[in-house]
């Protein structure tokens, strides 16, 4: 199924493993306590931002203090799928309620950054994800309301997970519905609403 990225569905998460000619619905990245809920909040926290500099913050009822792991499932050129640890995220709020993330590499972070390189740099200058690390080998974003500048790159990056880039609004994509997670009628559904320059024709099952 060939369908055409637009503007409106760069807020809605899309789990999927992310070529720029094919989007397949497979989970690629998975954050353990993280549902869609929490993104959504999350991209409405973003969305904040760009109209307000001040009071704005993220609160540990969004994303509470604790160690996330951020999982990358992939597929090998022989089709077989495999689990690493890409990164380690851990939030925690000092004793006068600044809260602070911190970003490390995770157990597996060498061995599936050859999976991780082209979706942090793309091809056209279109980076499909932000690196968290900021190309460090750690870091640390400031997340509370004293620091919007820091907690906007936050959420650039770790949204950037999620969601469809800003580069790909206008290209075609072909969409496999074989790894869909969806029943059929769910994602016909999901893309004739939001796309209507879906190219229903293509439809394989």
């Amino acid at each position: 199924m060939n369908i055409i990225i637009k503007n409106h569905q760069l807020c809605i998460p899309q789990h999927t493993l992310r070529r720029f000619d094919c989007i397949q619905y497979y989970y690629n990245f998975y954050i353990p306590n993280i549902t869609n809920d929490t993104i959504q909040s999350l991209v409405m926290l973003k969305d904040l931002l760009q109209w307000m500099t001040s009071g704005v913050s993220l609160s540990s009822d969004i994303l509470p203090d604790t160690l996330y792991p951020i999982m990358f499932i992939y597929q090998t050129s022989c089709g077989k799928v495999c689990v690493g640890e890409y990164l380690k995220m851990f939030i925690s709020t000092d004793e006068c309620g600044s809260r602070t993330v911190f970003i490390s590499k995770g157990r597996d972070y060498l061995n599936i950054y050859e999976y991780i390189y082209p979706l942090l740099y793309g091809c056209n200058d279109c980076p499909l994800i932000f690196d968290l690390l900021n190309g460090n080998e750690y870091y640390t974003y400031q997340i509370s309301e004293s620091c919007p500048t820091s907690l906007l790159q936050f959420l650039n990056a770790f949204l950037s997970l999620y969601l469809l880039p800003e580069c790909l609004i206008g290209q075609y994509v072909q969409m496999n519905l074989c790894y869909c997670h969806e029943t059929k009628d769910q994602l016909l559904y999901f893309y004739e609403f939001f796309n209507c320059d879906c190219n229903m024709g293509t439809t394989v099952m």
